[in-house]
This record gives C-alpha cells, structure tokens and sequence, in this order.
C-alpha cells in the first residue's frame, strides 16, 4: 500500500492516497453544524446513562447509585431528568420513602416534571 501524501497551503488541499490525486478547498465553519447547540445551556453527566442502562434492564437498584451521581454532576434539566429517574429507581428498589423525598424535591421546584412529581409522591403516600 502507498503512503498517503497531502499538501495545505493558502487554503487548498492537494492529497495523493494510492496514486490518486484529491484536492479540495479547505474552509472552517462560518456556522455551527445542524443539530449542535450554540451555546451549551446543561450538562448530562454520562453516569446519567449507565443508571438509565441499568434502570431499563430491570436492576433498580444497580441504577440507584449512577443516577445519584448524575444528580450531582449534571445541571439543568439534565439534573432534573437525573432526580426524576433516581426516584422512579428507589421506587422500584422498594425504597418508597426514600422515593418520595426525591419526587418533594422536585415538585418544590419549577422544572417540567414538577407537576408530575407532586402526583408520584402523593400516590406513594396514599400506598
């Protein structure tokens, strides 16, 4: 196999890849790519994602302790994603004291899933 061989210069780029020869001309973004936020308003922590593996797989309680840490590392909705599914996996663990306290949290705030929360805990009390 031939060694690949390229060449910048004012703008352009000439590349040989096994005798043939590409060039092209080279221009940074001007924009952002379609789909990529302009300016990053959260942050999802990934332990958000194991806790949610193990929550959809049926370990509640393997998805406990992820889903804690998204809580505390992640901002925003994202954070408040995090504590939604921490309740819901206390809940499944069996922990419905521990459930209800995390759903208070969120119902006492002013996220998308307040109204929802204030219901998940009230329906845990009546239990």
């Amino acid at each position: 196999m031939k060694p690949i061989a390229w060449v910048w210069a004012a703008g352009i780029v000439a590349a040989s890849i096994g005798g043939a020869v590409f060039v092209t001309e080279w221009k940074p973004f001007t924009h952002e790519p379609r789909g990529a936020a302009v300016t990053p308003i959260e942050h999802r922590d990934p332990s958000f994602d194991i806790g949610m593996a193990r929550l959809n797989a049926g370990d509640a309680v393997g998805a406990i302790d992820p889903l804690r840490a998204a809580v505390r590392l992640s901002t925003g909705a994202a954070e408040q994603d995090a504590r939604w599914y921490l309740a819901v996996a206390l809940e499944r663990a069996g922990r419905p004291t521990d459930a209800v306290s995390v759903y208070d949290d969120l119902c006492r705030g002013a996220g998308a899933r307040a109204k929802a929360a204030c219901a998940a805990a009230t329906g845990l009390r009546v239990r």
